[in-house]
């Protein structure tokens, strides 16, 4: 193939705008191929730089994941720093939620001493409030 507009060569092949990769690819090669035979020293180094360039050309297959925002998967595949903001962000979530718990349990105390303490300091006898009597007259007032 000659330089230019995609003249023509001595087999009247000419390359057309209109051609993809693969017609591209397969007329170099049947032009290489119609070329004089090549030395084995020069087809084991064209062997061993084609394996090489096909190496290095390779993909992985991407992992199966969950298809979130972020994948929790993702942070164990990564270097250690973000595994420690991970399990830095997971303990402050579950102290956040032992701290609620807490103050949770401390309202509920404080709500029953405050029962306790108008029960004690109420007028009432203390046996008053054991008889069963005395809850049908609460829900009749």
């Amino acid at each position: 193939m000659t330089g230019g507009q995609g003249g023509g060569d001595a087999g009247g092949d000419r390359v057309v705008a209109g051609m993809n990769e693969h017609q591209i690819a397969y007329r170099i090669r049947r032009h290489l191929d119609a070329a004089a035979p090549l030395e084995d020293k020069v087809l084991a180094r064209l062997r061993l730089a084609r394996e090489g360039a096909v190496a290095k050309q390779r993909i992985e297959a991407p992992a199966a994941v969950l298809a979130w925002a972020g994948s929790a998967a993702e942070y164990f595949n990564r270097p250690s720093r973000y595994l420690a903001q991970f399990m830095l962000a997971v303990a402050l979530l579950v102290s956040a939620g032992f701290a609620i718990n807490q103050w949770h349990l401390a309202r509920q105390a404080e709500d029953i001493e405050e029962v306790d303490a108008a029960i004690l300091t109420g007028e009432l006898p203390f046996h008053a409030y054991l008889d069963k009597g005395f809850d049908a007259w609460l829900n009749k007032n």
